[in-house]
């Protein structure tokens, strides 16, 4: 699980994003380890995350080198791909016998990650598109464009990052779109995708029948994107036994084995509930 200060250093930090990037908001959703937070807070207390990732429009990436220069003016440095940036956050933490206390410094590196469809990376210059081409797939993600179909508004009051406290209004995913990137990332092996997946599909509105219904009524009886019948198939698979990928990476993430059965019940009363949808 994740240090507390590390999250509350990221939350601010996603504040301070989304206030200077305000411009571009019709056209970036949140998604990422950050949205199954904003998914199931009223439900299930979610650790959060530390990295950002933002879905854009294909047609912002020719406005790209503007959000590079916000990006950078705040801070973040670029890394080996034009499309991730990283900040060290520095601050201190204080502990002590309650007569005593001492003062640590600490850091915290927070990553942001702008994700797009192929046909965004086709616009990018080619110095910068040479950059893509070494981490394609963190950041070029076919199918990614249906979280501008899948998304609500979020409002969140942090502390930014030296600046004080702040409110910050952004769409993030809904449980459709959540879901599909998540599966979409399965094959990462990151434990954190498969402690997602159980968050939002195991939590939502209350539990697996609630959200598993809500998943089907965002659909509207439209069915299936390709991204998201991909994506379910991969849950599925990594949910179909109590020893499968998804419950064993659950337990390691969390530190328990006490979640594995939990996870895999829950997974598989959410797909039950999709049941009559073809994936």
């Amino acid at each position: 699980m994740y240090d507390r200060d590390a999250t509350n250093t990221s939350k601010g930090a996603l504040v301070e994003l989304c206030r200077a990037l305000r411009q571009y908001r019709s056209d970036m959703v949140l998604a990422g380890g950050w949205a199954p937070y904003f998914l199931v807070r009223d439900y299930f207390d979610h650790c959060g995350s530390i990295d950002i990732d933002f879905v854009l429009r294909p047609r912002v990436i020719e406005r790209y080198e503007r959000i590079k220069q916000i990006m950078e003016r705040l801070g973040y440095k670029p890394t080996g791909s034009i499309f991730r940036f990283e900040r060290l956050f520095r601050s201190s933490r204080e502990h002590g016998d309650g007569l005593t206390w001492v003062s640590t410094p600490v850091e915290h590196k927070v990553e942001v990650d702008f994700l797009t469809e192929p046909e965004g990376a086709e616009k990018l210059p080619g110095e910068w598109l040479a950059s893509v081409q070494q981490d394609l797939k963190a950041c070029i993600i076919e199918g990614c464009s249906v979280v501008f179909d899948h998304n609500f508004e979020v409002e969140l009051r942090a502390v930014m990052p030296g600046d004080g406290e702040a409110t910050a209004r952004f769409n993030c995913v809904n449980i459709v779109a959540s879901l599909t990137m998540k599966g979409l990332a399965l094959y990462r092996m990151k434990d954190k995708d498969s402690y997602d997946i159980y968050a939002v599909a195991g939590f939502y509105g209350g539990g697996p029948k609630s959200a598993s219904a809500a998943f089907l009524a965002s659909l509207k009886g439209e069915g299936y994107e390709k991204a998201t019948e991909d994506a379910l198939n991969e849950i599925r698979d990594a949910f179909g036994s109590v020893t499968s990928q998804g419950p064993t990476a659950i337990a390691r993430f969390v530190g328990s084995e006490d979640v594995r059965v939990d996870s895999y019940q829950r997974l598989r009363a959410f797909l039950e509930g999709l049941q009559g949808q073809r994936f």
